[in-house]
């Protein structure tokens, strides 16, 4: 009311803030009392409110400046002889974005206002400076052309706040451990965020950049270009999952959920995305978003402490402690201090951050000290491709107890082991033989496109992107798993072979032997690029481990099966004799007469892949598999059966595959193309997973369209490989009946089996043992869909384990 007018003496400087959520208004309704101000939280019960709220700020808004004053007088309090006023724009921040004019006309008028009444500065909060309002106040000035007030962004000291806390944290964390200078920065091209970065980079730090703006970016890169560091464009947040410094200058809610554990989060962002719709840090820490991701250390970046001896008592301190502002205000404060007769409005002068800077210090302000030993461990450098490497140096004699060994790094185990750390337990370790985390994903060939489609094959917790295709290819998956690993910060042993793993006597634990092999005994470079062999020979070391629990995660693509018989079939052969598994490209097969012994999803992946290539594409098979198209008009497969066929009894969930079957491509149509005598297997009945026909609908047909066109010609057993010929039976089973075809490749698409007889010495009498022994990625689910099957078992695999630690 305008009887708030003269309520309190005008000052130095005035701060003009806004109410952020429509619930801040509870906070604003408590401001008489100082502890409930600052301690205050929104609550889940003020959300009911909504509604009433949402008409309380139309008519707020309405109301200013006809009526009232557009603004509320908050606070007032002086600091190194600085007298400074608080006030309280009458919008919401969804109103900043929903009617800019307005806000900017709002600002105008409190302008006019401070300038009518003879302060100093005004400082401008969160949105009364952004850029879609009045350009970071320059349209401000231009159209009120203040006589005595000076209008200050503060964005130039909120940037040199941030960047002194990036430095600081680095330089502590530098004496420790060797560590590479790395950040990961959202809202780059904002007036704060681009100063951050150009800071950052000529400080020599390696900054990721991610921007929704191609063309800002560039223009950074260009202003960045003469600097000691490097600057990177990241296409989404999940860029940055392989960097545990992040620098969170936009408000974006991704930022919850690709933050890798343990992180770092230096934030400038109001609100913050990691504390819910509250504006400090430390108000926040007993909030649900916090509780979220407890593993991620925030570090408020944007604040400034004044030194209590200095600072008369405050009324209300905008959701902050009592003694701490946000760097914009502080920076008012120190342009009124010093006397500076220009506005700090438009783009951030980098040359004055050392000097805002140095004269808010000398003003009495201190930037908030952290204890940062405590983030020492989670700095420290971890492997390629988000991999933590496993520290079991020292005596090789010793057993190490661990609460939990996963063997495989591929998608079963990963997702066994963050379902494990979202449960709380952390003491894990993954065992990996192979060099890298994918598994026996490393084994598809580049063209691959997964059956699944994008939103199926996700694993726990954390989403694919949304960048990322549709139709994701192997290449596409092996990324994600790669930033699965990375954001869980999971702890996982490279080139490590399990020698042996066996019960420990009159106990329920696991007794694991491993072989470590050194990385120079790998015959590869860093990088994994190939490289001539060394003359020594490979170096491995033993270790022994005690473990709680044992996950078996090496799944069922361990060892490549062939046929008994397949030395005799291709004794004579004098073409190229391939597993599925080992072949890389297809271009490699292009302009040859290629045979693929089997007819699952694999062998109908590499036949259609190469039906454009090569010369001629064969399939030598035994019985016809169930196909399926995986989309038929509205209907797709995987939603048919995730949310119709695993839930119906397995005779009654094949009888509608064949119906599927008979509406597609007509009853029994497999008989003109197939051997005599060829027998349908049944999906559920068998437990297998049918062949999902991904190509049906596209140009050039799908895979029943092939085999009818003649395309993709399919014949009985092979009989015996000679020449550049093979022999095959033109029947189900071998006879006398055979074929004589061209062929310059044979193609074993046999599938796998698993090596679990190879380590796994299981006592059959200790019944206690399967208490804590656990298989995941051994079954195909009813679902179709693997790697939903394999999230389930996940899930169900975490929570047995939790419950049993916490009895």
């Amino acid at each position: 009311l305008p009887a708030e007018r003269s309520q309190f003496e005008t000052g130095d400087v005035v701060f003009l803030a806004h109410p952020t959520t429509l619930s801040s208004a509870f906070a604003l309704w408590n401001k008489s009392s100082e502890q409930q101000a600052r301690r205050w939280e929104e609550k889940t019960w003020m959300m009911l409110t909504s509604p009433l709220l949402f008409v309380y700020s139309i008519i707020w808004m309405l109301l200013s400046p006809r009526v009232c004053l557009p603004y509320l007088y908050m606070d007032d309090f002086s600091f190194s002889g600085c007298r400074n006023s608080v006030w309280l724009s009458r919008l919401f921040g969804w109103q900043f974005i929903s009617f800019p004019r307005r806000a900017h006309d709002n600002i105008c008028e409190i302008l006019r206002e401070a300038d009518r009444l003879g302060y100093k500065v005004l400082g401008l909060g969160a949105l009364n400076k952004a850029e879609f309002v009045n350009k970071s106040g320059e349209e401000l000035v231009r159209e009120v052309n203040p006589k005595t007030t000076k209008v200050v962004h503060g964005n130039t000291l909120t940037a040199a706040v941030v960047v002194e806390n990036v430095i600081e944290l680095f330089r502590q964390s530098e004496q420790s451990c060797e560590m590479r200078r790395e950040v990961f920065l959202t809202g780059p091209t904002s007036k704060v965020g681009r100063a951050v970065a150009l800071s950052l980079v000529k400080q020599g730090f390696d900054v990721t950049c991610y921007t929704s703006s191609t063309a800002r970016f560039e223009a950074l890169r260009q202003e960045a270009s003469r600097s000691t560091g490097s600057i990177r464009y990241a296409r989404s947040l999940q860029d940055g999952v392989f960097c545990r410094v992040w620098v969170v200058g936009k408000y974006d809610l991704g930022v919850r959920e690709h933050i890798p554990r343990d992180g770092i989060a230096v934030v400038f962002s109001v609100p913050c995305p990691l504390t819910g719709n509250v504006l400090s840090v430390e108000s926040a820490m007993n909030s649900r978003y916090i509780r979220e991701r407890k593993d991620v250390t925030v570090i408020d970046g944007g604040l400034l402490r004044m030194q209590p001896e200095r600072c008369s008592k405050r009324s209300f301190s905008i959701l902050l402690p009592e003694h701490e502002v946000y760097a914009c205000h502080a920076a008012a404060m120190v342009h009124a201090n010093m006397g500076w007769d220009e506005h700090e409005v438009g783009e951030v002068d980098l040359s004055k951050l050392p000097v805002v800077l140095h004269a808010a210090k000398a003003m009495g302000f201190e930037i908030p000290r952290h204890d940062h030993s405590l983030y020492l461990n989670k700095l420290r450098p971890s492997l390629s491709g988000g991999a933590c490497a496993a520290d079991h140096s020292g005596d090789a004699s010793r057993t190490v107890h661990v609460g939990c060994i996963i063997v495989g790094a591929g998608a079963s185990g990963l997702a066994a082991a963050a379902c494990l750390v979202k449960r709380g337990v952390e003491d894990i370790l993954i065992f990996e033989q192979k060099d890298k985390i994918e598994g026996h994903w490393n084994s598809q060939y580049d063209e691959l496109n997964i059956t699944s489609r994008r939103q199926h094959c996700q694993l726990p917790h954390y989403n694919i992107s949304n960048l990322l295709p549709r139709d994701l290819s192997a290449r596409d998956f092996i990324h994600y798993l790669h930033c699965y690993s990375a954001r869980f910060s999971l702890n996982i042993s490279l080139r490590t072979r399990v020698v042996s793993a066996r019960r420990v006597p009159q106990s329920c634990r696991w007794l694991v032997e491993v072989e470590v092999l050194s990385e120079g005994g790998t015959g590869q470079a860093k990088g994994g690029q190939n490289e001539p062999e060394q003359a020594q020979e490979p170096r491995s070391e033993r270790k022994v481990f005690i473990a709680e629990h044992l996950i078996i995660a090496s799944g069922l693509h361990a060892v490549p099966c062939f046929p008994p018989n397949t030395k005799e079939l291709v004794a004579g052969f004098e073409g190229e004799v391939h597993h599925s598994s080992s072949v890389k490209s297809m271009q490699s097969l292009a302009g040859k007469h290629v045979l693929i012994v089997g007819m699952g999803n694999s062998a109908a992946d590499i036949a259609m892949s190469l039906l454009p290539r090569a010369r001629s594409v064969s399939l030598s098979v035994r019985s016809v598999p169930p196909i399926v198209r995986r989309e038929w008009g509205p209907l797709a497969v995987e939603w048919v059966s995730r949310l119709c066929l695993q839930h119906l009894p397995p005779a009654l969930a094949d009888a509608v595959v064949d119906l599927f079957i008979v509406v597609n491509f007509g009853r029994a149509w497999w008989t003109p193309f197939f051997p005599v005598g060829a027998r349908k297997w049944r999906p559920f009945g068998a437990r297998r997973v049918p062949i999902i026909d991904k190509w049906a609908g596209r140009q050039g047909g799908g895979l029943v369209d092939s085999i009818k066109k003649g395309a993709l010609r399919v014949h009985g057993p092979l009989m015996q490989a000679r020449g550049r010929h093979v022999l095959v039976s033109t029947r189900a089973c071998e006879s006398s009946e055979t074929e004589l075809v061209p062929c310059d490749v044979i193609v074993f698409s046999t599938g796998f089996q698993d090596n679990l007889g190879d380590w796994l010495l299981i006592d059959p009498h200790g019944a206690r043992q399967q208490q804590t022994l656990h298989k995941i990625g051994f079954e195909h689910g009813r679902a179709l869909l693997p790697l939903k099957e394999i999230s389930e078992q996940a899930k169900r695999i975490a929570r047995l384990i939790a419950s049993a630690r916490a009895q």
